[in-house]
């Protein structure tokens, strides 16, 4: 079948110097080409004095997850990206274990929640809103019921609500 396929050229990244691209991207941004989003949003804003920087130290987010928050309301998935940014990727809402039996039920219930997707922010996202989902209907006691069934951590759900409380509470 494969041969079957038409003839292509190299993909760009192949054609072009990796050193050079990878340069391009450390290299840092103009002030010009910042100011003119800048002076935008600034007229967007009922505030007349606002600056991203503001915005961005109210979260309680590093640079790079506050920048995926930024991303979310630019390509309108924010409710995802909000639950992924806040969840970290260096704590998984999975439980891992040594044991072998163990940990295949947790990669398959990973998988379950990635929807077929293969992604494990997506799947730690799905995760998170199934147990909010069972929280809000059915109470706690029934989260956690849900939570330790499936393998997720608890304590970690609980962490992720309690952020958006104390970032919402007046």
């Amino acid at each position: 079948m494969h041969k079957s396929f038409r003839v292509t050229r190299f993909p760009g990244m192949m054609r072009e110097d990796l050193q050079q691209a990878t340069l391009q991207v450390k290299r840092t941004v103009s002030s010009a080409s910042i100011q003119t989003p800048y002076e935008i949003l600034s007229n967007l804003r009922a505030r007349p004095r606002w600056t991203p920087s503001e915005s961005f130290s109210e979260l309680p987010l590093d640079p790079c997850r506050a920048k995926l928050i930024l991303l979310g309301v630019i390509f309108r998935c924010l409710h995802p990206l909000l639950i992924i940014g806040v969840i970290r990727g260096d704590q998984s809402l999975f439980y891992s274990s040594p044991v072998q039996e163990t940990h295949k039920d947790v990669h398959r219930t990973r998988v379950e929640f990635s929807r077929n997707t293969w992604s494990d922010h997506l799947s730690a996202a799905n995760a998170f809103k199934a147990t909010r989902e069972v929280w809000y209907r059915k109470g706690r006691a029934a989260a956690f019921e849900f939570a330790v069934s499936n393998r997720i951590n608890f304590d970690r759900v609980y962490e992720v609500l309690q952020a958006a409380v104390i970032r919402l509470s007046p």
